[in-house]
């Protein structure tokens, strides 16, 4: 037999369908004679260029004679010797002391959660083969069915019996017998902390359906198990549990539920295991099939700081071009502090024209003569009947001014003439060159109409996608408080065109807005969130329950990480992955990014 290290173990927490999962588990566990599995709580430091954050880890190493379903390594575990032994608990070599946990009463919730914790210092699985104790399994349910029979049965043997019936179901259904022994060690510096910890933890577990039990005078046996599996006469002395293959996959070893990608940026950490959260946005691991991310919360969620925490850290790691739209200008002040060089800030204001004029658009090929009338038709609220022709005025005017004039149908003039009104969207020249400078920050606090600032917003991210278009380097647009133009008529419908072209040139778009109903409510939100393969969702309200859950997030679990979620926390969403997180930052970008 040989020791083997689990590089990596697929995540099933909040998976979509980890059925087909724990059933490859189920056949590789019908294939053993035995099997240990330890699984290691460790603390560890991760350094990111100048800050530091503590992170647990988890470790876990296979004992058998076939190598694990997942990626390993050959690599034999470092424990803790003992030395000294009592009725309880053994105290270690480090000065430390540890208690042994046998698990007696299984659940699948129960394990699931055991796996996920971060306080047991190890966990100890233990299957052998029990296929010639199949025997004595029959001969004890025709004892508790003729009990039954007879009215003398137990409430215990009631539910050993409904175990044993659902064992041999399993069994004829071609799963495999096993023993088993499921030990979970808790360590401590002092016995009082390590008797509080070991009270605390039982009473936990057995809400979840999971009953461990302080087994005395074994302690030391039960600790060293890794070092004596292969001595077949110790197994006398354990206690003898039996289940079935089927039974027995939620055993399955999560390595970890932690997301790690390479060369990746951290996000923060997991809120169960506590292990860190590392994503590369402009690489498709994880399942994704683009760059972009979204991200929702309420007032006070923390969205902001997620988005900028963020940013920054793509800024040190990959420094690609940099584009942000701001209306609360909150990135005119972080950029400051930041001291970020190359960086070319921009503030709008009623008072000069933003240059943005959709018909010189269509003739610096920026968007199509249909989008520009159809924008015009549902902004404006111009009638339907006049769609073709404002298809030939666009065409020929060079802008909107000219358009307006041009005009000869007095109806359509008076609807239109309404533009006029928005000559600080559409005058002046947009005489900022994009090629001068690595980042960019459009401002709009000074824009106090927010139907201003949607159209701004759109119009600008589709100036901006043309340029990035043409650009071979990795490239971010960052659009926040994008409920704003998602509550504007065809705005919405640009902005569906914007994720599409983001797309198509490789670059990171990270739209930030305050609900996931601000996408679900329109078609066009609808499309944005089918092209967007990480989402951040932080705290929000029970109306948007429904369409979290239809995101494939399990109902119990958007109730406690976001409806429950502190600032910062809530559930990530990238790929095939899905997980429970917790935002962190560095005491300067806590400083930096505040918002209030």
């Amino acid at each position: 037999m040989n020791w083997y290290r689990i590089v990596d173990a697929p995540s099933i927490v909040l998976a979509i369908n980890p059925g087909s999962i724990l059933d490859n588990w189920s056949s590789y566990l019908s294939n053993l004679d035995r099997l240990l599995i330890l699984v290691q709580n460790r603390c560890r430091t991760l350094k990111i260029h100048d800050y530091a954050f503590e992170f647990s880890e988890k470790l876990t190493y296979f004992l058998s004679n076939l190598e694990p379903p997942f990626r390993h390594m050959l690599e034999e575990p470092s424990r803790l010797g003992i030395e000294n032994v009592y009725a309880r608990y053994v105290e270690l070599i480090d000065g430390s002391y540890a208690t042994c946990l046998i698990a007696y009463e299984l659940s699948d919730t129960g394990l699931e959660k055991l796996f996920q914790d971060s306080r047991p210092h190890e966990i100890i699985i233990a299957l052998w083969d029990a296929t010639q104790r199949l025997r004595m399994l029959h001969s004890m349910t025709r004892l508790y069915r003729k009990q039954l029979k007879h009215g003398t049965i137990t409430s215990s043997g009631e539910i050993l019996l409904e175990d044993l019936e659902k064992i041999l179901d399993n069994i004829g259904k071609g799963s495999k017998l096993l023993r088993f022994l499921i030990i979970v060690i808790l360590r401590a510096f002092s016995i009082n902390e390590l008797c509080e910890n070991t009270r605390q933890l039982i009473a936990e577990y057995s809400t979840h359906g999971l009953a461990l039990e302080q087994t005395p005078f074994i302690q030391d046996i039960l600790y060293m198990l890794p070092e004596y599996f292969e001595e077949r006469k110790m197994h006398r002395l354990l206690p003898e549990l039996y289940s079935d293959s089927k039974s027995l996959r939620w055993t399955y070893p999560i390595a970890s539920q932690d997301l790690v990608e390479p060369g990746g940026v951290l996000l923060g950490k997991n809120i169960i295991t506590g292990g860190p959260v590392i994503v590369n946005p402009y690489e498709p691991f994880s399942g994704r099939t683009n760059w972009h991310i979204i991200i929702t919360g309420i007032t006070g969620a923390g969205k902001t700081f997620t988005a900028s925490v963020i940013t920054k850290r793509i800024v040190e790691q990959y420094d690609p071009w940099v584009f942000i739209l701001d209306p609360m200008s909150n990135w005119t002040r972080f950029a400051r502090e930041l001291n970020w060089s190359r960086t070319r800030i921009v503030e709008f204001d009623v008072n000069t024209g933003a240059g943005l004029d959709p018909v010189k658009l269509i003739h610096e090929k920026i968007l199509d003569p249909g989008t520009v009338v159809d924008f015009i038709i549902r902004t404006y609220g111009i009638s339907e009947k006049y769609r073709g022709r404002l298809l030939h005025y666009v065409t020929t005017c060079r802008n909107y001014r000219e358009l307006v004039h041009s005009i000869r149908e007095h109806d359509l003039k008076l609807q239109l003439e309404s533009m006029l009104a928005d000559s600080c969207i559409y005058d002046g020249e947009f005489s900022i060159d994009l090629k001068r400078w690595h980042r960019y920050i459009f401002g709009l606090r000074n824009i106090v109409n927010d139907r201003l600032k949607a159209i701004i917003m759109t119009l600008l991210s589709l100036l901006i996608m043309n340029f990035i278009m043409k650009l071979p380097e990795r490239k971010l647009l960052l659009i926040d408080e994008f409920h704003l133009v998602m509550n504007f008529g065809y705005a919405s419908k640009l902005a569906e065109l914007i994720v599409r072209m983001g797309r198509a040139a490789a670059c990171s778009i990270i739209l930030v807005t305050q609900s996931i109903i601000d996408f679900a409510k329109s078609p066009e939100g609808r499309v944005i969130l089918e092209n967007v393969s990480t989402k951040i969702f932080l705290r929000d309200t029970e109306t948007a329950i429904d369409y979290l859950t239809s995101e494939g997030l399990k109902r119990e679990d958007v109730e406690r990480y976001i409806l429950q979620a502190q600032r910062g926390q809530g559930i990530l969403k990238t790929g095939i992955i899905r997980l429970p997180l917790q935002v962190v930052g560095t005491r300067k970008e806590i400083e930096t990014f505040r918002t209030e």
